[in-house]
């Protein structure tokens, strides 16, 4: 009695670990093709970039280069969200990643201001204090 008592508990709480286990695998295996179809088309991408080579544009290498260096970053974020987004997490991560860069605008901003305008408040606060003590 007293061991059904301890033993029990533990053989439901693993096979609720065990069910959620068999739910999260098949999306684990998904985002894995995914990671890897999506690093193919990268390359791939990043392959034809270098064999592009019209001579009638005036396209050097130089830009060439510029255009990788943008694209391969861009196109691993959104390969990583598209990630997310199948684990079922991409909505919340991107919401917060969101609202992070708006709050920093927001300081950032504040404080640019603050700092521009300090000059023009300590003159109205001298200007208020020189009418209060007359």
């Amino acid at each position: 009695m007293i061991l059904n008592y301890f033993v029990d508990p533990i053989f439901s709480s693993m096979n609720v670990f065990l069910s959620q286990i068999l739910m999260v695998f098949p999306k684990l295996i998904v985002a894995y093709i995914i990671w890897v179809l999506g690093k193919w088309a990268i390359n791939y991408a990043v392959k034809a970039i270098d064999l592009l080579d019209v001579k009638s544009w005036k396209f050097d290498d130089r830009a060439r280069d510029v255009f990788k260096a943008i694209l391969v970053p861009t196109a691993k974020v959104i390969l990583i969200l598209i990630i997310l987004d199948t684990l079922g997490i991409g909505q919340s991560i991107v919401g917060a990643i969101v609202s992070s860069f708006t709050f920093a605008i927001a300081i950032a901003l504040g404080l640019a201001f603050g700092k521009a305008l300090e000059p023009d408040a300590k003159h109205m606060v001298d200007k208020f204090k020189s009418h209060v003590h007359k």
